[in-house]
Formats: C-alpha cells, structure tokens, sequence
C-alpha cells in the first residue's frame, strides 16, 4: 500500500501516477481544474472521491477549496488544493501513523 499525498502544484506528479495505475482521465481532469462540485464516483479498481473542506481565513472570509482522493486496496491518492491548515495537520497526523489500511485513512479523512 503506498499512499501519495500530493499538493497543488504537484500536477506532474499526478499526471504520472495517473498513468501507472490507470486513472480515468476525466477524474484527473477534474484535479487538475479545481472548483468542482462534491463527488464520489467508482473508476475501475478504485473510488474517486472529491471532498469541500472549509476554512476560515484571517480576515474571516470562508474559503473552499477541493480534496481529491483516489483510493484502491493498492494504492491512495491525494491531492490538496484547499490550502486548509487542519486538512494538512490531519493528513500529516494520518501519514505518520504506521499500520493504517487505506480504508481506514479514507474513513478518518472523510470523519476529520
């Protein structure tokens, strides 16, 4: 099990990882274009989730931003566009706990 944890800016990356494990296009499409809506969608072999966390910025302003998550029992794939501090404080927090399957990642990313 490996787990990407890929950031904004990191679409080389993506775009390789895509073509290893076969990501449908359009779900990549859709990292790579941020503002999408809400989804969870099955590809073949994985799920494709995007997720809409919310922050609050220093002038108080919301802002929301898109989570892509790809999962299968081989791989996890995350790419963070929302530049939300407690989404990347959770993902570290999850990177460094040793023995986690990726479901239960997925699980613990969804329930924050």
């Amino acid at each position: 099990m490996a787990w990407h944890a890929l950031d904004e800016g990191e679409e080389a990356r993506l775009q390789s990882l895509a073509q290893e494990v076969q990501l449908h296009p359009l779900h990549v499409e859709d990292c790579l274009h941020g503002g999408q809506n809400a989804k969870l969608e099955e590809g073949t072999g994985y799920v494709f989730a995007i997720l809409k966390p919310v922050h609050i910025e220093e002038d108080g302003a919301l802002s929301i931003g898109d989570f892509d998550i790809f999962l299968s029992p081989d791989f996890l794939i995350t790419y963070e566009e929302a530049g939300c501090a407690a989404l990347q404080d959770l993902v570290a927090k999850l990177r460094a706990e040793a023995g986690l399957s990726n479901g239960q990642i997925f699980h613990r990313l969804f329930d924050g």
